[in-house]
């Protein structure tokens, strides 16, 4: 480990610049003269060394050893951070790399495929990720050793006899007895500065795990040692204590305690040394120098000691030493009991969901068995079933007893564990330190109000966070089984704890000196911290204010080319428009009657499906759907795939449309004249040179007639080929496997566009051989691009900084490459549902809350949530901007009852209330009543329809960049990952006539599912 930190060190020491000379660690292995040993006389004897059983060496080497992997984990970091796509390889570390995620299958570790050897070792490499398991799983082995010797006898002896000393050499015994213990308090994840999100290491190369226990051998030993009275180290660190003494001031002994050379622990000796500075003269002891050093240099300064040199500050140190440990052990083991049981019951869940499976199919092969028996058996068959379902509800209860009887056990043994503890802790304190905390005490809070107490961690909260709010109701578990209730009666059948409000509190006398000192510290605190949030909010605004000005002028340039563009496609459309007119008059000119030859073959079924007018009928109405699809997702396609792209695609869609629109035609009288024309024969072949050209066989298929309709067919299957081999190209360049589908379909086009000139038919649905394997090809290269394409995630993992098609985008700028990752991550949910508090005929209720008032007054509610405050929670506060409209639908009906246009109003009305969540927002609204039609002409039917449109922001103040303001804004949704770079300043405003677009979230694309 010490050569691992001396790299790291060298390494961060090359990054920074050097303003003053510094000693280089590389001296110390330098040769050094020679001289005599103490062993040279004992040499002769052979012997070179000796072993000396030292225990309090040994508690001193793996201290310091716990220290120094502490220390290593923050250079870890630092190093960590320097690199520029740190924060991309940590979201990529935590999310995919790892197989498993709190004992589930990781569904995105299958993406890692697509990253490059290259770039699992970058991913290491930026997240410093081996050096930092080697350095958990040093700290973990160093405190197992620490346990190990402490639970000696010889060790709990040498600790004694050390604090068997007097004055201040006892002071500084414990001292560093305390530090040893709350070694052991916190585990490798707790000091690791980037394991904040998960207890869990993974090598991205070879998948090699460490994990860090959150109830370690450390902390279960703490807990031990704290809760048995009869352990030896127990009576070394705490006093005795009477738990109904503490709700009283502090009486000071009238006697010393005697040393009887036990180390137990002697309050009056350290109360003695409480007024007193650290002695100037030597110590004899490695302890009372170390303190003496700490107190000298102002090391131990307290914010409750007013003088920083005094020895009370090492009285305060020993005991945030032995209390911090008490409160992280016990946090650590109730949070691996959770997990612990959230594993069991997501097991038990498992297994109840694998036996319910497999009753079903039990009971679905019965039932499929005695269905064609009689009625008798199908009762009994009814019978059997209520029975088990008798024996499920019966097994459910006694289940639900347990777990009632194991709940209120556990809550029955939490409360006095806990007071006994702190007051363990509070004794400890008050009778070290009788002139700061001699008057602090425990007592319910109705009385320490009622008295002017100070109340420890809740006086100087502000005012509506002290408010107790009390709640009615019931509360319930995932199953549906009820975990706590407002109701007594209710409560005590089901066995439920219940819980006093006026809670135990530690206070003391507002007048006393360190309760006054208190209070003006978290005063000071609690000023300087609403200072920094004030100017926190300040610099966000004016980030966003420079931002939105940045934006809205990019905005008016846009919208005059906008102006311009339009402009001119107008008089196109115009010109365009004259021109059609003129076609039409001289179609309608051309039109003739087409005779239908009716043969063998159309009498089929299948012949008769695709010939009748309802087939032709869906074939244009899913060509039109495709081609307003085609046309919305225009500007999308340019900027992802091109405008070449775009063009052919909506070529294609116009093409289809076309054809589609034929087939209609010929099959209604009204418009045959129409078909005539476009199917009536404009050239002919000679049959008698085709074999020469093509051969014999084929010669005699060719079809010797073309017709216009046969050309826009085979023009059509060559648009759709240009089209599919562009896709395929396109996703080539990005590595897509999607590729080979686009190939089999720009294959299966080509041969679409030959096969019209052929005739023949084969045995399936009568095709001909080119057009059956057409439709074979299109159809499997449709199945391979829907189960190929590549996600954004693949799409980042491919081309980011860490794949095999690197862009320069997402390499060259690191927060570029962070903000499309996150917005991947983004995870935007939004859900438009009934209000679950409202009322429909509310009564005024007094006691009732006024935001639960205004929140029971709306109908609806939209709820707008996402990943984003979690993921960006180090970078600032992430701002959800909404915009809502009511889409109001009237419809009148006709004498026959078909219904007429709509009537489409539109209305912004503004929200009830506001609800911040810590993942989102909620909005209250209220939607007017719904009404359908009654069968009267005069009367109609009226529908309404919330449109959500969100945008969730972060502002980054980064300074000036190229093309950029100071200010930085993210914008999300994030565009696609193949749309190039990203520019908020485009953002455009809220369109709710349109769906899926970039930096807009709406209640379509992102429903909550």
């Amino acid at each position: 480990m010490g050569a691992i930190e001396q790299a790291l060190r060298e390494k961060l020491a090359a990054q920074k610049p050097r303003s003053e000379p510094t000693f280089e660690a590389k001296e110390l292995w330098q040769a050094q003269p020679g001289a005599t040993d103490i062993f040279a006389a004992l040499r002769p004897r052979q012997l070179c060394a000796i072993l000396l059983d030292d225990n309090q060496f040994r508690l001193r080497h793996l201290t310091a050893k716990i220290a120094s992997h502490k220390m290593l984990l923050e250079q870890c970091a630092e190093y960590a951070r320097t690199h520029g796509h740190f924060a991309s390889a940590m979201l990529v570390q935590q999310t995919i790399v790892p197989r498993s995620v709190s004992g589930e299958v990781n569904k995105l570790h299958a993406s890692i495929s697509k990253i490059t050897p290259t770039g699992l070792q970058d991913l290491n490499r930026f997240t410093a990720a081996i050096e930092r398991m080697e350095a958990w799983q040093a700290m973990e082995s160093s405190q197992q050793c620490l346990v190990d010797l402490l639970e000696k006898g010889a060790c709990q002896q040498t600790i004694a006899d050390h604090l068997s000393l007097d004055h201040f050499e006892y002071v500084a015994a414990l001292h560093f007895a305390a530090q040893a213990f709350s070694s052991l308090a916190t585990t490798a994840a707790d000091h690791d500065p980037l394991a904040s999100n998960s207890p869990q290491l993974v090598d991205a190369v070879n998948g090699r795990s460490c994990l860090s226990q959150s109830g370690s051998a450390g902390r279960r030993f703490i807990l031990q040692v704290a809760e048995k009275v009869q352990h030896p180290l127990h009576r070394l660190f705490w006093p005795k204590y009477d738990l109904a003494k503490l709700e009283q001031a502090y009486v000071k002994p009238a006697q010393v305690e005697e040393n009887t050379g036990d180390g137990s622990f002697r309050a009056t000796v350290l109360a003695a040394q409480e007024k007193l500075q650290a002695p100037k003269e030597g110590q004899t002891t490695i302890d009372a120098a170390h303190l003496q050093a700490l107190l000298d240099a102002g090391g131990l300064a307290s914010a409750v000691i007013l003088e920083g040199k005094t020895i009370a500050n090492a009285l305060v140190s020993i005991y945030e030493h032995l209390d911090g440990p008490i409160r992280a052990a016990s946090k650590g083991i109730d949070k691996a009991k959770t997990e612990r049981a959230a594993a069991n019951q997501q097991r038990q869940h498992a297994q109840n969901r694998h036996d319910n499976a497999r009753r079903g199919r039990e009971q679905a092969t019965e039932q499929r068995q005695q269905a064609e028996k009689a009625q008798q058996a199908a009762e009994s068959q009814q019978r059997s079933a209520q029975a088990e379902l008798d024996k499920r509800r019966q097994a459910l209860s006694e289940a639900q007893g347990l777990e009632n009887v194991t709940r209120g056990k556990l809550a029955a043994e939490a409360r006095p564990m806990n007071i006994r503890l702190h007051g363990m802790s509070i004794e400890q304190l008050r009778s070290m330190l009788i002139e700061h905390f001699g008057e602090l005490r425990l007592m319910r809070r109705s009385a320490a109000k009622a008295g002017g107490y100070y109340i420890f961690a809740l006086s100087d909260l502000p005012l509506d966070i002290q408010r107790t709010i009390r709640a009615y109701g019931e509360v319930l578990d995932g199953q549906g089984n009820l975990s706590a209730s407002s109701n007594a009666r209710t409560a005590n059948r089901q066995n439920l704890p219940s819980e006093s409000a006026d809670h135990m509190v530690a206070a003391m006398p507002e007048n006393q000196q360190t309760a006054r000192l208190i209070k003006a510290l978290n005063r000071h605190k609690n000023a300087r911290m609403m200072a920094e949030q004030a100017e926190s909010i300040a610099s966000q605004i004016n980030a966003e204010r420079a931002a939105m000005v940045h934006a809205a002028t990019q905005q008016v340039v846009a919208s005059r080319s906008q102006q311009t563009a339009l402009d001119s496609r107008m008089k196109q459309a115009q010109e365009l428009a004259q021109t059609a007119q003129k076609e039409m008059q001289l179609a309608d000119q051309r039109i003739q009657e087409l005779a239908r030859t009716v043969e063998a073959g159309q009498r089929n079924l299948y012949f008769q499906t695709l010939n009748s007018g309802a087939f032709s009928m869906a074939v244009l109405s899913l060509e039109m759907w495709n081609l307003f699809a085609e046309w919305e997702a225009q500007e999308s396609t340019k900027q992802t795939k091109g405008s070449a792209r775009a063009g052919f695609g909506t070529m294609s869609a116009i093409v289809d449309t076309a054809i589609a629109f034929e087939m209609l035609a010929f099959k209604m009288k009204d418009a045959n004249r129409f078909s005539v024309y476009v199917r009536k024969i404009r050239w002919t072949l000679n049959p008698e040179k085709l074999p020469g050209f093509l051969g014999r066989t084929l010669g005699e298929k060719v079809v010797t007639q073309i017709s216009v309709r046969l050309l826009v067919t085979a023009a059509a299957s060559i648009v759709m080929a240009v089209v599919c081999i562009m896709d395929a190209i396109h996703a080539w360049q990005w590595g897509d496997d999607a590729v080979w589908g686009f190939g089999a379909m720009a294959a299966g086009a080509m041969l679409g566009a030959i096969a019209p000139f052929f005739g023949g038919s084969s045995a399936l649905f009568g095709l001909s051989p080119f057009s059956l394997a057409a439709l074979v090809l299109i159809a499997l290269g449709a199945g391979l691009v829907f189960w190929l394409s590549s996600t954004q995630l693949e799409d980042w993992l491919e081309c980011g900084p860490f794949g095999a098609e690197p862009r320069d985008y997402l390499t060259d700028d690191t927060q570029e490459a962070f903000y499309r990752l996150v917005g991947i991550f983004a995870g935007i949910r939004i859900a438009i549902e009934p209000n679950p508090y409202f009322k429909p005929d509310a009564k005024l209720d007094r006691n009732e809350a006024a935001e639960l008032r205004t929140l029971s007054s709306a109908n609806t509610r939209i709820r707008i949530s996402s990943n984003l405050p979690g993921l960006l929670a180090q970078m600032g506060d992430v701002s959800i901007h909404p915009e809502t409209r009511l889409r109001s639908s009237e419809i009148r009906y006709r004498g026959n009852g078909d219904p007429l246009p709509a009537t489409v109003t539109v209305h912004n009305p503004d929200p009830v209330t506001q609800r911040i969540l810590p993942d989102g927002r909620e909005l209250y609204v209220h939607t007017p009543p719904a009404r359908r039609w009654t069968g009267n002409l005069r009367d109609s039917s009226l529908h309404h329809q919330w449109q959500v449109r969100a945008q969730l922001r972060l502002a980054l103040d980064t300074g000036e960049k190229v093309c950029r303001p100071g200010a930085l804004v993210w914008l999300f949704p994030a565009p696609p990952i193949r749309s190039g770079k990203a520019d908020p300043a485009k953002a455009t405003a809220a369109n709710f006539n349109k769906t899926n677009e970039p930096f807009w979230a709406d209640e379509k694309t992102h429903a909550e599912s």
